[in-house]
């Protein structure tokens, strides 16, 4: 195989993420090795070596945070206002649910989430991951500055 078809693989399973990236790990174990098992034959390492070392020296990234990626793209749009109107009422700051004053008011309200398959859905992870991040993340001017910053907080982790 060659590098660029190789590459594309590792594309292709980043885009499974939409379908597969909101459920247990134990399920996404096999997408990650062979994600893992793609990359070291684009970069002709051995089967056993490190793999971080590998993603960061590609500027790749994992499968976990290339969904991180996207959610945090998804919120800041969505904080931003740079979603379609249908989604205007979809998540909501803690200030719309409260009626005093908090600490977290411009933080993301989480929803009740009775079950773990309510606590994968996009309602609960976007604002669980969006109120994580550091505010010189948030507080990004665009949202190509917001994905690089949160891409060299990713990189950080490798």
């Amino acid at each position: 195989m060659s590098k660029s078809s190789l590459l594309l693989l590792s594309l292709s399973l980043s885009s499974l993420l939409h379908v597969w990236g909101s459920t247990y790990k134990t399920n996404l174990r096999r997408l990650v090795f062979l994600q893992k098992k793609v990359i070291r034959i684009i970069s002709k390492s051995t089967f056993d070596s490190y793999s971080d070392p590998i993603f960061k020296e590609l500027e790749l990234l994992k499968l976990n945070d290339v969904r991180q990626l996207e959610l945090g793209k998804l919120m800041f749009s969505f904080n931003r206002s740079l979603l379609p109107s249908k989604l205007n009422n979809y998540f909501s700051l803690n200030k719309q649910v409260h009626s005093y004053a908090t600490r977290y008011a411009y933080d993301f309200h989480l929803p009740f989430c009775r079950t773990n398959l309510r606590k994968f859905s996009v309602s609960f992870q976007g604002p669980t991951f969006y109120n994580s991040l550091n505010n010189d993340i948030k507080e990004s001017n665009s949202l190509h500055s917001f994905r690089t910053k949160l891409k060299k907080n990713i990189y950080l982790n490798y």
